[in-house]
């Protein structure tokens, strides 16, 4: 016969399914909000932000993997959560995401040279994203 621990918290799963938590690799929590042209803003929208969070949770998801956004947002809300001053799943970000295109709204970071690519890293290495998003085409010369 099992006995728990003293102090075990004992969950009734009878008829209840039960699976490790689950990570979304590409979920752009901390995104900008649409603007008038239909285009990402310069803003992130923090009740949409929390109520995507809590759905998160509420179907499984514990890990966020968010490969864009504005850095200095995303970083926040990344505190927030580790924190537990904001609830959600644990949530990783890449920051400003580097392309070579016209399209420059703040969540993403122009480059158009090698030089501007290593220049970007550094600075996203220095704020300390988890990981770096290159979008795809990126063709530096």
């Amino acid at each position: 016969t099992f006995r728990h621990p003293a102090g075990a918290r004992v969950i009734d799963g009878h008829e209840k399914y039960v699976i490790p938590g689950l990570i979304d690799m590409h979920a752009h929590v901390a995104g900008d909000v649409i603007n008038e042209r239909g285009e990402p803003g310069d803003r992130w929208d923090r009740a949409v932000a929390l109520s995507f969070l809590r759905t998160f949770l509420k179907f499984g998801v514990t890990t966020i993997r968010d490969p864009g956004a504005i850095t200095a947002d995303a970083l926040l809300l990344r505190r927030l959560l580790a924190e537990g001053k904001v609830v959600g799943p644990q949530f990783f970000t890449a920051g400003r995401i580097l392309n070579n295109s016209h399209f420059r709204p703040p969540g993403f970071a122009p480059v158009h040279t090698e030089t501007d690519v290593r220049d970007e890293i550094r600075w996203q290495a220095l704020a300390a994203v988890d990981f770096i998003k290159i979008y795809s085409g990126l063709v530096c010369r």
